[in-house]
């Protein structure tokens, strides 16, 4: 009897400091409502690689963006943004979360909320195999020139590597912009996620590219997805399907 009391007593203290219905997701109601999930996605080879003449979008964050909808129960809609404009158009609700593989750091947070990290990378150094450069230091100079994607964890990293340097902030649509700037002589170098250098550099063999000093890596940091930084819940219920979803498939 005592048992059964207790039992009462704490469901009604319950009751009292968590109504019900309080602390319901807004965005997930609206994701629901609409029947539509809309994710903001930048083309990042070979996490999410956009065919150009369909429109298809491949790689792991599709995958995970198309789980992420039918754990909600809904459509998927891919949102194509560049890094530049990304999160600019999370925050003017153009979407619901970025799914491309942003790297996180504190200047991010400040800005938007980060899931939990579902994997972690870190920054190489490439140049041509003919380059000149035989080390980073080296690069380090006003003659030198490094081309990096406009927005991005690149060029935050190479503005701090090489502050002497000559940076070249690329705005385009192919995501390895800098990488042909780098391979047509206009520019010297190119920092970027290791995976991304490893798999451009052995698929393109004719652009003669190579990871300069291989053993070094800078800025490692996790990976997360972002959503704007005003619902603690879909915020928690992001973290827990990542959880249970992020070792499903395959990272490049």
């Amino acid at each position: 009897m005592r048992r059964l009391t207790m039992l009462i007593i704490m469901a009604s203290l319950a009751a009292c400091i968590w109504p019900v219905g309080a602390g319901a997701s807004e965005t997930i109601k609206k994701i629901k409502d609409a029947g539509v999930l809309r994710v903001c996605m930048a083309e990042t080879r070979p996490m999410a690689t956009r065919d150009p003449a369909t429109g298809h979008w491949t790689g792991y964050e599709i995958d995970m963006a198309n789980d992420l909808a039918g754990a909600l129960g809904v459509k998927l809609e891919l949102v194509d943004q560049t890094y530049a404009t990304i999160i600019p158009a999370l925050m003017a609700g153009k979407c619901e979360i970025v799914m491309a593989p942003l790297l996180a750091n504190a200047a991010r947070a400040q800005v938007v909320a980060m899931t939990d990290f579902y994997s972690a990378s870190g920054q190489q150094v490439v140049v041509r195999q003919d380059s000149k450069f035989e080390t980073w230091e080296q690069l380090n100079d006003p003659s030198a020139t490094i081309a990096v994607a406009s927005g991005t964890q690149d060029e935050a990293v190479a503005r701090k590597l090489f502050p002497k340097a000559k940076i070249k902030a690329m705005v385009s649509d192919n995501t390895y912009s800098y990488f042909l700037e780098l391979a047509g002589g206009r520019a010297d170098a190119s920092n970027t996620d290791l995976n991304g250098a490893k798999a451009f550099i052995s698929k393109n063999p004719q652009m003669k590219l190579k990871i300069l000093q291989p053993e070094r890596v800078t800025s490692p940091a996790g990976r997360a997805y972002a959503i704007r930084p005003d619902d603690w819940h879909f915020l928690n219920f992001l973290n827990v399907w990542l959880s249970l979803s992020k070792d499903k498939y395959s990272q490049n």
